[in-house]
């Protein structure tokens, strides 16, 4: 009995490991910072650089933007000021 017992045990976990969805792979993203401003970004993760002025990606923002996502992502400046 309890030979059966393991191996319906045993078959429930295989079943439920063939049956999880598929590992993502991580995406590599790329942010482009346009302000010299230090702004947060409003929603880290979401996979955009943006700050609360419309358009405006701060080196800051881009690196918690990077940081909140998986995967290797470069941040690149549009000036040598910036």
């Amino acid at each position: 009995m309890r030979n059966f017992l393991s191996i319906g045990l045993s078959l429930i976990v295989v079943a439920a490991a063939l049956t999880a969805a598929p590992a993502q792979p991580a995406r590599a993203a790329s942010f482009i910072v346009n302000s010299t401003a230090d702004a947060v970004d409003v929603a880290p993760g979401n996979g955009v650089c943006e700050t609360a002025t419309a358009g405006q990606c701060t080196l800051r923002a881009a690196i918690q933007e990077a940081n909140a996502l998986a995967g290797d992502d470069s941040i690149c400046s549009l000036s040598r000021n910036v």
